[in-house]
């Protein structure tokens, strides 16, 4: 009995380890295939952010600032680097008016590179830039004394100087008795100093509406013929003009006719052949047109020069 028994246990044993022994083998397997996987997603980050970081150079290189900028961000999204936000604080800096964004940018980079081989170059880039951007500004008004605030920030009352970054900002004036000013600023880098005068407008109180007056009635024997010369001098100078214009428009219409009847004769004259003479003589009303023609410049002007003659004397 006991020899049988020992091999029940033996063979027992055997498919225990067995067991032990493939899941050993599975789990390595398994993990293996966990760890190629990540290593297969991790290159396919890298692949995908190294080919926004050439686009994004590309962009730069043709002065498309803000399409770099958003491919290095979008770059930088799926894998951060320091090389990245320094290239992106960079492009900033080559953009008229966005000191604000690239000191901003360089503070970025700054964080992301505590230790890395650009930190020293990019601290002295951003120390730069900060004091080209830099303005001292000079805010008056006149009258002095108006309440100034400066991107929303109350700072005093004018006169008053102050430092700010090149760039746009919102100014605004406040002082009692006086319409409040808003003004938008926009200071250009590498100006040390700005001066910016701005007068006040007072509140003006609301006058009473003015009384309807009524032209006084001629009651004296010359007031009245004055009156009546008056009228008569109006309604001849209105009926001059109307011979004025009247004479303008018949002589524009003559000219307009007598220069159409000159056009067929020259198309006239270019027949080649008798029979296309003979046709386009037929076919033309030359004749009445400058006819019209004469007669509308010598009404037209005969109708202007009476209504000049009548307003004259």
């Amino acid at each position: 009995m006991m020899p049988i028994y020992d091999d029940h246990i033996q063979k027992k044993s055997m498919r225990i380890v067995s067991v032990l022994i493939l899941g050993f083998i599975l789990s390595l397997m398994l993990c293996s295939s966990m760890l190629c996987h990540a290593q297969s997603t991790d290159q396919d980050v890298m692949s995908k952010a190294r080919e926004l970081v050439s686009s994004a150079k590309a962009a730069a290189s043709r002065g498309e600032y803000q399409e770099s900028i958003r491919l290095f961000e979008e770059a930088n999204d799926l894998f951060s680097s320091a090389d990245n936000i320094y290239a992106i604080a960079s492009i900033y800096e080559r953009i008229e008016g966005a000191c604000s964004e690239a000191l901003n940018a360089w503070d970025r980079f700054l964080s992301a590179c505590q230790d890395c081989s650009l930190q020293e170059r990019g601290s002295m880039r951003a120390d730069k830039l900060r004091k080209d951007c830099t303005v001292e500004l000079t805010i008056d008004s006149r009258p002095i004394g108006a309440q100034v605030t400066f991107d929303g920030e109350p700072r005093g009352l004018s006169p008053i100087t102050l430092k700010a970054i090149a760039g746009r900002h919102k100014l605004t004036l406040k002082l009692k008795g006086y319409h409040p000013v808003q003004n938008t600023l926009f200071l250009l880098k590498g100006s040390k100093t700005e001066v910016k005068s701005i007068p006040l407008s007072p509140l003006t109180q609301l006058q009473p509406a003015p009384r309807e007056t009524v032209p006084p009635v001629p009651t004296t024997t010359s007031q009245i013929e004055d009156q009546a010369l008056s009228d008569q001098s109006s309604d001849s100078d209105l009926v001059s003009w109307s011979l004025i214009g009247a004479g303008a428009l018949i002589t524009g219409l003559g000219l307009w006719s007598y220069l159409s009847a000159r056009a067929e004769v020259q198309e006239i004259d270019k027949a080649m052949t008798t029979e296309e003479l003979n046709s386009r003589s037929t076919n033309s009303s030359y004749q009445l047109k400058e006819g019209l023609g004469y007669v509308g410049l010598g009404v037209g002007v005969g109708l202007s020069a009476f209504g000049v003659i009548r307003m004259t004397f």
